[in-house]
């Protein structure tokens, strides 16, 4: 069986000329394994040394000399993956401790470099559109219930991507690409970011019994959230305020009706029973919870006036003893209230500044790690 390429078996003449030279044209394909370096893969070069000499005869009997600086291109196709750099031709005489004659040798150095348009369309940017994904998670609202599943999807699609990158870099494990690097970065960046979720919403949906730990509190409201310009929920002080004022107002007026001569006439009896029942009704405490209720109080002027609580009948005193004590009934229900919602509020307001330092530090990260993934590239001219 004929062997293609083997010098041995090309049926081909030899040319004659008169002066003695002899010339035989025999085409034939050579293989050589170069040894690679994918240190800066896909954007490497890459020189294969080719050697052309005899081991049988020294350089008194054969003499190999090049004819001009480089290999002749003029019939070279061009290659969809590889770009050919240039094919200097150097002569070699080289002396061996065996013999006392040289041994002369032509070589010639294949410089090609790797065309990069494929691996950028296919491995590196679906990496920093993953990248840049995992940076945009942290603008989802922690109450939509999908911030998990899409930074799951994200690792899960980096996954299927390093499947691919592996089927396309060359296999050794004398160094690791570049490209290689990059994505792992990019997974680390990505497993830390779900670690970052976790806590996010960890501290979203904390139980409002529990208060805020005092490091946190100035963490969050002290320090990072006038750095993000982000105003803290103001309702806690408002409702201290309105607190405050109407249990002034039960002070006053009940310093009042004490100093009352009907006062003490079955106070007991009916107004903290009525008013526990009434503050225990659905309808009181749906407006206790969504803090609609208003409660209807005299002015501190009128409470300040002689004589109001003097004159009054022993229904009407009675009356404003039911009032007093339903009043501060539903105050101290409206202020337990509103303590949950503040507490939640702020469990709420320091997740949302969490988010956003969570977001800054993942876009300088991921533009860094891409900043320097670019500067690592070798000039490509």
């Amino acid at each position: 069986m004929e062997k293609t390429g083997s010098l041995t078996y090309f049926d081909t003449k030899v040319v004659i000329h008169h002066d003695g030279t002899n010339k035989w044209y025999a085409p034939t394909e050579f293989k050589s394994i170069c040894k690679i370096d994918i240190t800066y893969f896909p954007f490497d070069k890459q020189e294969c040394p080719l050697k052309f000499g005899s081991w049988t005869y020294n350089g008194d009997y054969l003499n190999f000399s090049n004819q001009r600086d480089t290999a002749d291109l003029s019939q070279y196709i061009p290659s969809g993956e590889w770009d050919l750099i240039g094919a200097p031709v150097k002569q070699n005489v080289v002396r061996y401790s065996c013999c006392p004659s040289p041994f002369i040798d032509i070589t010639f150095t294949i410089c090609v470099r790797r065309r990069v348009l494929f691996y950028v369309v296919n491995l590196i940017a679906p990496c920093i559109v993953l990248s840049a994904l995992i940076i945009f998670s942290f603008q989802l609202p922690p109450e939509s219930g999908e911030r998990m599943g899409v930074v799951i999807t994200i690792l899960l699609g980096l996954t299927v991507f390093m499947l691919l990158l592996t089927d396309n870099v060359p296999r050794t494990s004398e160094v690791i690409p570049l490209i290689a690097k990059y994505s792992f970065a990019v997974m680390v960046e990505i497993a830390v970011s779900l670690i970052c979720t976790c806590f996010v919403l960890r501290v979203f949906h904390r139980h409002s019994t529990r208060k805020i730990p005092l490091w946190l509190h100035h963490l969050v409201f002290k320090i990072l959230a006038p750095v993000f310009l982000m105003v803290p929920p103001k309702s806690r002080q408002a409702n201290e305020e309105n607190s405050k004022h109407m249990n002034e107002l039960c002070r006053l007026s009940s310093k009042k009706l004490y100093n009352s001569p009907y006062f003490g006439m079955s106070r007991l009896s009916n107004g903290v029973s009525a008013c526990h029942e009434q503050a225990k009704s659905t309808e009181t405490n749906s407006l206790l919870e969504n803090g609609n209720i208003e409660i209807c109080v005299p002015k501190e002027s009128e409470l300040l006036k002689p004589n109001v609580f003097n004159n009054i009948s022993p229904d009407v005193a009675l009356k404003f003893d039911e009032m007093i004590y339903c009043m501060h009934s539903v105050i101290d229900h409206l202020k337990a209230t509103r303590s949950t919602e503040n507490r939640k509020d702020e469990w709420h307001f320091v997740a949302m500044v969490m988010d956003r330092l969570f977001f800054w530090i993942f876009m300088i990260t991921i533009i860094s790690s891409s900043v320097l993934f670019y500067t690592l590239i070798p000039d490509l001219g």
